[in-house]
């Protein structure tokens, strides 16, 4: 391959070219003479023996090149190349042929039996043109391909000797121990997992020493076989365990979808109330601190969730398992105290108050902004909410609140908000916790103390630099946490009727009139708003629809259909307001044997998705896998501005993964 490659370099195959030239020179003897003949034939042989002589002198400079490519050894000198211990190749550096390799490298494409024009991307598959560009400019020091079982790594150098620019040497470096050690260092990582029995005080109460002690001995067997399974070493304090293992374990864990979840669930009270698991792992830290410390996290994800789910956190993302079964809502009001409080001591601290919902703003949202507002006015310090009037679907209470003297100047843009905000300014985020669907992003990433109020399921990307986070999965609404905040900080007199109607307008929104996910809280919180002057006639006639809505709304239902078992998929292709969809999804859901419901509609011109549920099919799960989010029971997703048709497809597939998970 050495002598061949080099030859054609030095000589491009200009040979037949002068074979031609002689024939022609001796075809001139007989038409133009002896002399002149023989004149064609001297000036033949003298260009082909010019040419001999540049291409011996030329082929002599190409070994001169390669063999002044050498390595150190030692200090006994140099080694050249043709000797060179490791495999060695120059390419061309435009379209990677190879020119000429070393005996080592031979044998490493031995495979290849034509070598003749062969590129060094054809060799090794996982080699890329634009990878040999960059080694040649210096841009990248190396890079790790394979060949067979075995693994190299390439450092480039590209020529710098005149006429030979577009040339670069690669040298090849057996790096497969080297591999095979890191992915058995990988192997062995610890991987710290934080488990939690989510209702031990709701399981315990009202249980014997001997019925609770039976309870957490059948836990603890489903928590041992799944300590065996990860061949972890566990520690408990009461219902929390802490467990340590090898990573090596963590894929068979994932590839029974945490199927201890399910066993635990199977264990119940005598008065039928089942037990549930949260799961939080921490992976690929460099330190059990740092496992530690994004088990942390993961189990806070699992628990803002709801519970009864593993979620994994590594230090990219993370990864959720479970999730399946409803929340469970806490009856002590304890946090909610704890938390009132401590807002209300930033608030008194801050020079003002902004408060903000979420993008395409509802009843709820605008609704838990009043209640904020409301507490602000109580504690004496201006605040304003943001709102923008061309993306709500909540402008009837808007026109509601503009008649009261209090809030003639309470709504401004998100351009006024980002004036007002300054280091002491205080931002707090009701009905969302996703940074990318507040109504305002830039005034989120400007403001330095926020607080966050949210019933919906938390999302991988959620706002983590929040000073206090009341995020509670179980609760109806936002309006339902800031109703039971208002309860700690004023009394039913301090509210404004109409605040109060908003609130409880935001409440029923959420609960489709006191019907879905509607615990004791969600009436205590009605019941205070009622105590403070609100008028359920007032309320419901704010639900009232015109009747072009309500044709709108007939029309998308006409388009339904069922997919699978219990699932409705209904469309419009024309614009409609958000309400109108949702309301459409609800409706769907009084059909018989309708478990969940979805509605692809065109609005603000990007296509949108509403999602409604009974509760036995999660729509939360479903749209996070098209970049949305919410509740259990009650989701949304935006998968942008994509056909209908197209958006329907999308979300069938989301809808078969979901099934094939559960």
């Amino acid at each position: 391959m050495t002598d061949k490659k080099i030859r054609r370099l030095a000589e491009p195959g200009y040979d037949i070219f002068f074979l031609f030239m002689l024939i022609f020179s001796i075809i001139g003897f007989f038409f133009h003479g002896i002399l002149v003949g023989v004149a064609e034939v001297a000036v033949v042989v003298v260009l082909w023996l010019f040419y001999r002589y540049f291409s011996h002198r030329r082929r002599r400079e190409i070994i001169q090149y390669m063999e002044s490519v050498t390595m150190e050894v030692n200090s006994a000198g140099s080694l050249a190349v043709a000797d060179f211990p490791l495999p060695l190749a120059v390419v061309h550096i435009d379209d990677g042929e190879i020119i000429w390799g070393n005996e080592h490298f031979n044998e490493l494409i031995i495979k290849y039996t034509n070598i003749e024009n062969l590129r060094i991307t054809e060799a090794f598959d996982d080699f890329q043109l634009a990878d040999l560009h960059e080694l040649a400019a210096g841009n990248r020091e190396s890079i790790t391909v394979t060949c067979g079982d075995a693994a190299f790594r390439i450092y480039g150098d590209a020529s710098r000797t005149e006429g030979y620019e577009n040339i670069c040497t690669l040298t090849f470096i057996d790096v497969s121990h080297e591999m095979e050690l890191v992915k058995e260092l990988n192997l062995i990582r610890p991987v710290v997992a934080l488990v939690q029995v989510d209702n031990f005080e709701e399981l315990s109460k009202n249980l014997s020493s001997y019925e609770s002690t039976l309870m957490m001995a059948n836990i603890e067997s489903c928590i041992t076989k799944l300590c065996e399974m990860a061949h972890a070493i566990s520690l408990r304090n009461d219902e929390h365990y802490t467990l340590v293992f090898e990573e090596r374990y963590l894929p068979d864990c994932v590839k029974t979808r945490f199927d201890v979840l399910d066993e635990v669930r199977k264990i119940k009270t005598p008065a039928g109330m089942a037990a549930t698991l949260s799961i939080g792992i921490g992976c690929e830290g460099d330190t059990y601190t740092e496992n530690l410390a994004a088990a942390r996290l993961a189990m806070d994800m699992a628990l803002s969730r709801g519970g009864d789910q593993a979620v994994i956190k590594n230090p990219q993302t993370y990864e959720f398992f479970g999730g399946s079964t409803r929340e469970i809502e806490k009856r002590t009001k304890v946090r909610s105290r704890v938390i009132s409080n401590a807002v209300a001591d930033l608030i008194r601290s801050s020079s003002q108050v902004i408060a903000m919902g979420h993008r395409y703003s509802d009843m709820d949202s605008l609704g838990s902004c009043v209640g904020v507002a409301c507490i602000c006015r109580k504690l004496g310090i201006p605040v304003h909410i943001v709102y923008d009037p061309r993306t709500t679907s909540a402008s009837v209470l808007y026109d509601k609140l503009r008649e009261v003297a209090e809030y003639q100047s309470m709504f401004i843009s998100g351009e006024r908000a980002m004036e007002l905000m300054t280091e002491d300014a205080l931002l707090v985020v009701t009905d969302v916790s996703r940074p990318g669907f507040v109504d305002a992003p830039q005034v989120l990433e400007a403001a330095q103390r926020i607080v966050v109020i949210d019933h919906h399921r938390r999302a991988s990307d959620f706002i983590s630099n929040s000073m206090i986070s009341l995020h509670e999965p179980y609760a109806s609404s936002a309006s339902e946490l800031v109703s039971e905040m208002m309860q700690y900080v004023l009394t039913p007199s301090d509210v404004l009727r109409q605040e109060a109607e908003c609130m409880l307008a935001g409440i029923m929104l959420d609960t489709k009139n006191f019907t879905m996910k509607t615990g004791v809280r969600t009436f205590e919180a009605a019941a205070f708003l009622r105590r403070a002057g609100a008028d359920t006639i007032e309320v419901k006639c704010l639900f009232a629809d015109n009747m072009n809505d309500y044709f709108d709304r007939c029309d998308i239902i006409k388009t339904a259909e069922k997919y699978r078992s219990g699932i409705a998929i209904a469309y419009s292709e024309k614009e409609v307001p958000k309400a109108i969809a949702a309301q459409a999804a609800d409706e769907l859901l009084c059909i018989e044997g309708i478990q969940g419901s979805f509605v692809v509609y065109r609005f603000g011109g990007s296509t949108h998705i509403s999602g409604r549920s009974l509760g036995k099919i999660n729509v939360q799960i479903v749209l996070e896998r098209m970049g949305g989010g919410g509740s259990m029971m009650e989701a949304g997703a935006q998968p942008g501005d994509r056909p209908v048709p197209e958006v329907i497809d999308e979300l069938k597939a989301s809808i078969n993964a979901y099934y094939s998970m559960i």
